[in-house]
Protein backbone atom coordinates (compact mmCIF):
# COMPACT_ATOMS: atom_id res chain seq x y z
CA UNK A 1 0.00 0.00 0.00
CA UNK A 2 1.39 3.39 -0.99
CA UNK A 3 1.86 6.17 1.52
CA UNK A 4 -0.62 9.00 1.61
CA UNK A 5 0.67 12.16 -0.09
CA UNK A 6 0.06 13.99 3.18
CA UNK A 7 1.75 11.41 5.40
CA UNK A 8 4.77 13.69 5.84
CA UNK A 9 2.92 17.02 6.07
CA UNK A 10 3.92 17.74 9.69
CA UNK A 11 7.41 16.24 9.48
CA UNK A 12 10.36 18.54 10.07
CA UNK A 13 12.72 16.25 8.16
CA UNK A 14 11.88 16.67 4.50
CA UNK A 15 14.06 15.45 1.63
CA UNK A 16 15.09 18.15 -0.82
CA UNK A 17 15.13 18.02 -4.59
CA UNK A 18 17.87 20.15 -6.25
CA UNK A 19 15.28 22.36 -7.95
CA UNK A 20 13.97 23.54 -4.57
CA UNK A 21 17.45 24.45 -3.36
CA UNK A 22 18.03 26.46 -6.55
CA UNK A 23 14.68 28.22 -6.20
CA UNK A 24 15.48 29.17 -2.59
CA UNK A 25 18.70 30.83 -3.73
CA UNK A 26 16.87 32.70 -6.50
CA UNK A 27 13.65 33.67 -4.70
CA UNK A 28 14.16 34.08 -0.94
CA UNK A 29 14.87 37.50 0.54
CA UNK A 30 18.40 38.05 1.90
CA UNK A 31 19.82 36.79 4.19
CA UNK A 32 17.52 33.75 3.92
CA UNK A 33 18.63 33.07 0.35
CA UNK A 34 21.84 31.63 1.84
CA UNK A 35 20.14 29.59 4.60
CA UNK A 36 19.67 25.86 4.78
CA UNK A 37 16.41 24.86 3.13
CA UNK A 38 15.56 22.37 5.88
CA UNK A 39 15.99 25.12 8.49
CA UNK A 40 13.67 27.40 6.50
CA UNK A 41 11.13 24.55 6.33
CA UNK A 42 11.25 24.00 10.10
CA UNK A 43 10.79 27.72 10.79
CA UNK A 44 7.95 28.11 8.27
CA UNK A 45 4.27 27.90 9.17
CA UNK A 46 1.99 25.31 7.53
CA UNK A 47 -0.58 27.09 5.36
CA UNK A 48 -3.33 26.33 2.91
CA UNK A 49 -2.02 27.41 -0.50
CA UNK A 50 -4.84 27.37 -3.10
CA UNK A 51 -2.65 27.07 -6.23
CA UNK A 52 -1.14 23.81 -4.89
CA UNK A 53 -2.57 20.54 -6.12
CA UNK A 54 -4.34 18.20 -3.69
CA UNK A 55 -1.31 16.06 -2.90
CA UNK A 56 0.92 19.08 -2.28
CA UNK A 57 1.24 20.81 1.09
CA UNK A 58 2.76 24.20 1.82
CA UNK A 59 4.59 26.21 4.46
CA UNK A 60 5.10 29.97 4.47
CA UNK A 61 8.20 31.73 5.79
CA UNK A 62 7.41 35.46 6.13
CA UNK A 63 11.01 36.58 6.65
CA UNK A 64 12.19 34.86 3.49
CA UNK A 65 9.00 35.84 1.66
CA UNK A 66 8.52 32.36 0.26
CA UNK A 67 6.06 29.50 0.17
CA UNK A 68 7.67 26.06 0.18
CA UNK A 69 5.76 23.28 -1.59
CA UNK A 70 6.24 19.61 -0.73
CA UNK A 71 4.67 16.22 -1.27
CA UNK A 72 5.49 12.69 -0.11
CA UNK A 73 8.18 14.11 2.19
CA UNK A 74 10.06 15.99 -0.55
CA UNK A 75 10.39 19.78 -0.74
CA UNK A 76 9.74 20.29 -4.46
CA UNK A 77 9.90 24.04 -5.04
CA UNK A 78 10.01 27.49 -3.48
CA UNK A 79 7.63 30.26 -4.57
CA UNK A 80 8.26 33.98 -4.09
CA UNK A 81 5.01 35.18 -2.52
CA UNK A 82 5.41 38.59 -4.18
CA UNK A 83 5.08 36.91 -7.59
CA UNK A 84 1.57 35.71 -6.72
CA UNK A 85 -1.69 37.64 -7.19
CA UNK A 86 -2.64 39.99 -4.35
CA UNK A 87 -5.56 37.76 -3.31
CA UNK A 88 -3.21 34.80 -2.87
CA UNK A 89 -0.67 36.89 -0.94
CA UNK A 90 -3.38 38.19 1.39
CA UNK A 91 -4.82 34.71 1.91
CA UNK A 92 -1.42 33.29 2.91
CA UNK A 93 -0.42 36.28 5.06
CA UNK A 94 -3.74 36.20 6.93
CA UNK A 95 -3.23 32.56 7.91
CA UNK A 96 0.09 33.40 9.56
CA UNK A 97 -0.98 36.63 11.26
CA UNK A 98 -4.14 35.06 12.72
CA UNK A 99 -2.20 32.34 14.56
Amino acid sequence: MAASPNAYRQADAQAIVPHAEQRLRARAHPPYDEDNLRAIWREATPVDYPPAENQTYARYHPGAGVVLLADYGFIRTVIDIQDRPQTTRDYVHNQVTQQ
